[in-house]
Formats: structure tokens, C-alpha cells, sequence
């Protein structure tokens, strides 16, 4: 197995192999994602941090140590929309539903953009950005890199 220096808090996902020639097309897939990520670590820190990954081909399991986020776009929008029954939603003073205020929807899609255009840069189309998919750092990503 491989590890890690990283002292950060990780997200750690287990992938199990299906036998057979199905399993190495997973391993296939799993090992160019791997690539990917690497490669846009480097150019980028909007994109997850992999931390490390490692292949045991004993138990036939391939495990990924990735930053950890612990929040996504779909669960802000559900607690500040308050979509979610749990949590109160906010109100104005007239008592109408309030939602998230302006700038900061803004600075979200503002990171977003520049998130999904720093992986088109690298050349990647990434094909499935949902809301689900967008992960959100406790402290974000400045919405435009300073300039020189």
C-alpha cells in the first residue's frame, strides 16, 4: 500500500475490483483518473487534492486518499434554501423565505466557473458537473488568481 506525508484530514475511498476483465478495466480506468488528478494538482489547487493511491492486487481493492470536503454546492444550496427539513430556513423581516444573499452566490459561481475552466485548460472536459460534483473547501479558493 502506498502513504502519504500528508497531515491534512482525507477522504479515503475503497474501490473493489469485479473479477475478470471487468476488474481490469477498472483498474485501467481508476489508474488514467489517477494521471488526471496528478496532473491537474499541479496546474491547479481548485481542483481536489489526491494525496495518494495505492493498488493491492491480494485483496483486489484500489484505495485513494483525497482531501477532504465536507460540504458540496447541492448541500449549501439545500441549507440555504432551506430544502432540507432539518435545518430552519431563514426569513426576512416581512417573514418570506430568504435565500443565500447575492454575493455569495455569486463567489460560488464565480469559483465554479474558474474550477471547470482551469480543467478545460488542462485540456480534460469533465462531463458531469452537477451540483452533486462541486465540493466546497472550508476556507475557498480566491475566485481569480492574484496577478503579477
Amino acid at each position: 500500500m502506498a502513504t502519504s506525508r500528508e497531515t491534512r484530514p482525507a477522504a479515503v475511498k475503497v474501490i473493489r475490483q469485479p473479477p475478470g476483465e471487468r476488474g481490469e478495466q477498472v483498474l485501467e480506468l481508476v489508474q488514467r483518473e489517477v494521471e488526471l488528478l496528478q496532473d491537474l494538482n499541479f496546474q491547479t489547487k481548485r481542483i481536489t487534492q489526491l494525496f495518494a493511491w495505492a493498488h493491492d492486487p491480494a485483496t483486489k481493492s484500489i484505495v485513494l486518499a483525497m482531501e477532504l470536503c465536507e460540504d458540496s454546492l447541492a448541500c449549501w444550496i439545500a441549507r440555504s434554501w432551506g430544502a432540507d427539513a432539518a435545518i430552519p430556513r431563514p426569513r426576512l423581516p416581512d417573514g418570506s423565505a430568504a435565500g443565500p444573499r447575492w454575493d455569495e452566490r455569486l463567489r460560488l459561481c464565480e469559483e465554479t466557473a474558474a474550477a471547470v475552466g482551469d480543467v478545460h485548460t488542462a485540456g480534460v472536459t469533465h462531463n458531469d458537473v452537477k451540483v452533486d460534483n462541486v465540493l466546497l473547501r472550508p476556507d475557498p479558493m480566491p475566485a481569480r488568481p492574484p496577478t503579477a
